[in-house]
């Protein structure tokens, strides 16, 4: 008896059998993506480890000096032509560093302690001494080291002018922050308002 079932090729059965598997495999895939591999990047290294260097270097910055931090020494200086120059000497007590720039800001007392009005000026020059009449600059100062300024003022009254007479001279490196007291041996008289001329710290 002729069978009546149609003969199917060989090649129809095969080509039908790729496919199947390859559609099986992109389904499996799908469900179950395989785990990337990380990527090394050097470049990548590099800016990472340049980040945290520059991180280091900004926790190590110095700050501001304060005025509690120093002990201060007044440094006798000349005088000529009715104008007394002098200069201050701050040496630093305490552990660590930091840093000065720019002009003091001072402020004088009578023996009674009273502060009484002065004026600061940094537009003249005050000293011979040629690291005072430089523009101000940061200076980083450790434990022991020390900074300086100078100074001057006329003792020649104005008129009738009765000149102040300090005997504590305060110093502060930034106008908010401490002050160190600085006694000199004699009183000073600046007169002209109590107008002291300033270098800056050197």
């Amino acid at each position: 008896m002729t069978s009546l079932r149609p003969s199917v090729p060989r090649t129809s059965i095969s080509e039908a059998s790729v496919d199947l598997a390859v559609d099986i495999f992109c389904f499996r895939g799908h469900l179950y993506p395989q785990p990337s591999r990380p990527h090394h990047d050097a470049h990548h290294d590099h800016d990472v480890q340049h980040s945290s260097s520059s991180t280091t270097t900004s926790l190590q910055s110095t700050t501001t000096c304060q005025g509690s931090q120093f002990k201060g020494v007044y440094n006798e200086g000349e005088g000529a032509a009715g104008t007394i120059l002098a200069s201050i000497t701050l040496t630093k007590q305490t552990p660590g560093t930091c840093t000065v720039d720019g002009y003091p800001t001072l402020t004088l007392q009578d023996k009674s302690g009273a502060v009484f009005s002065s004026t600061t000026s940094t537009t003249s020059p005050v000293s011979s001494r040629s690291r005072a009449n430089k523009p101000p600059s940061a200076i980083t100062v450790s434990d022991g080291a020390s900074v300086s300024f100078s100074l001057g003022y006329s003792d020649v009254p104005v008129g009738t002018e009765v000149c102040a007479s300090a005997v504590t001279i305060s110093v502060q490196f930034q106008k908010s922050g401490s002050t160190t007291p600085v006694t000199p041996s004699y009183p000073i008289q600046p007169c002209d308002a109590a107008k002291i001329w300033v270098s800056p710290f050197y």
